[in-house]
């Protein structure tokens, strides 16, 4: 893609360049809304010590010969004539600059064969926020180039609330809206100039009406956020439809699988003294007769009942005898009558009042660790005296305040946080295992042990065969 500024790049690209139209997208240059607003023109006059009746006319930019100043310079003399107190003001150029300052000199010698050298004034360069003063001061603001690829400077302008007349060329005739927020004039026309000028200063409600909708304007299309979204939307675009795209994908994907490896490789630091902590409550209160009751929202309550699933059936101990475990997920006839007709906050707590006994625990799942119903379990279970586990995030929210043993993923990432719970969880039904049927073969022994038994009836069927 081709970015052009304005329809007159476009233009030229295709043109000179012999640019493909299809593929110039037209995003123009922006103002900063926080350095230029409108501001009451007595106060802006007040703050530039300019007197009440006085009134400006404004030139602001770099002074070089294609700026068109002397042609502004010459159309003043014209309108001055009706208004002695109308006054020029020319800001810009560094005065020590001697380039520059030879440009001025030709300049005020201008003024002077034109007999208005003393309502001409030049101000010098100005820092960016008193700019605003300059345009919220004056009648119009003036920008007649013979060239421009764009020019901000009417933007500032508009965006202070200031009519512009400005040359129709360049990016000018595409931001000023000829006879709606400004005139447009040909360039070295001074005569035209004065004109439009003088019809300027002699319409107050045109001024407001410039004004207004000039500011709408620039605030519609010209700040640099809209013209930010409007580049980041055209490289979506590009990305879209570009075969690059699977290379954004893959980095994506590979960033997402280094995340989940270093939030493991922190876990596995940080968190083993807490696994091993959890692993014995939840022992303990297994041999002692004692149930696991498991809740969670959302992708917690998923696991809530794979929790379940692994203890009522087994992880690696296929010959185990069966823990007794609840997920207060599975009961979606409870949970939605008690959410309906009473408080959603309570679909955990009301659960644990009717099975919970002292001696159970409750492991709660959840990332932040501040969902009102995993809070209120928690308050129920302690005042019941049911151990609590909590399998957090983050910074371990409510529930780590409230739980006897926490098991916090170092993570902010809720995607990181719900994987490393399925890992904990998978290392705990491990651990709990192991502990209480150590005597059992896993999967992987118990099949090496079938797997020997099966040949050892093969090699005596090869026997039988042969000797028969």
């Amino acid at each position: 893609k081709i970015v052009a500024e304005c329809p007159e790049d476009r233009y030229n690209l295709i043109s000179f360049y012999m640019a493909d139209d299809s593929k110039i997208k037209i995003i123009p240059c922006g103002f900063n809304s926080d350095h230029f607003l409108p501001i009451y023109k007595e106060d802006a006059k007040t703050h530039l010590g300019v007197k009440p009746h006085q009134s400006i006319i404004l030139q602001l930019g770099r002074i070089v010969p294609r700026k068109g100043i002397d042609n502004v310079i010459k159309a003043f003399s014209i309108v001055a004539e009706k208004d002695l107190n109308l006054f020029l003001y020319i800001v810009g150029g560094d005065l020590n600059d001697p380039v520059i300052n030879q440009e001025i000199s030709s300049l005020k010698k201008l003024a002077s064969e034109l007999g208005v050298s003393e309502r001409v004034i030049f101000t010098g360069s100005k820092q960016r926020e008193e700019l605003k003063y300059y345009y919220s001061a004056s009648e119009c603001f003036i920008s007649t180039p013979w060239y421009e690829p764009f020019g901000i400077t009417p933007l500032e302008a508009m965006a202070c609330g200031t009519p512009v007349i400005g040359s129709k060329v360049g990016g000018i005739k595409y931001t000023v809206k000829d006879q709606k927020t400004g005139f447009l004039v040909p360039p070295n026309n001074p005569e035209e100039l004065a004109d439009r000028i003088s019809l300027l200063l002699e319409n107050k409600e045109k001024q407001k009406e410039f004004s207004k909708a000039g500011i709408k304007r620039v605030y519609e299309h010209f700040t640099w956020e809209k013209v930010s979204l409007q580049l980041s939307n055209l490289y979506t675009e590009i990305i879209s439809e570009n075969e690059f795209l699977d290379e954004v994908l893959t980095f994506s994907i590979c960033k997402t699988y280094k995340e989940t490896f270093s939030t493991l490789l922190k876990s596995s630091k940080i968190l083993i003294p807490h696994i091993l902590k959890a692993t014995q409550v939840i022992t303990d209160a297994l041999e002692n007769g004692k149930k696991i009751l498991i809740c969670g929202n959302g992708g917690s309550a998923s696991e809530s009942q794979h929790f379940t699933a692994e203890l009522i059936g087994r992880f690696q101990k296929p010959f185990r005898r069966a823990l007794p475990a609840i997920s207060l997920n599975a009961d979606t006839s409870v949970i939605t009558a008690w959410a309906n007709d009473f408080d959603f906050s309570q679909i955990f707590s009301r659960q644990i009042e009717a099975l919970g006994e002292k001696g159970d625990v409750l492991i709660c799942l959840s990332t932040s660790g501040n969902s009102d119903n995993i809070i209120q379990a928690i308050k129920i279970a302690n005042k019941k005296g049911i151990t609590c586990l909590s399998l957090l995030g983050k910074d371990g929210g409510e529930a780590a305040k409230r739980s006897s043993v926490n098991i916090i993923i170092p993570s902010t990432d809720t995607a990181r946080i719900q994987e490393l719970h399925l890992n904990t969880i998978h290392v705990l039904c491990e651990a709990i295992e192991a502990k209480l049927f150590s005597s059992i073969p896993t999967d992987s022994e118990t099949s090496e042990v079938v797997s020997i038994v099966n040949h050892q009836k093969l090699e005596q069927w090869k026997k039988e065969k042969l000797s028969s």
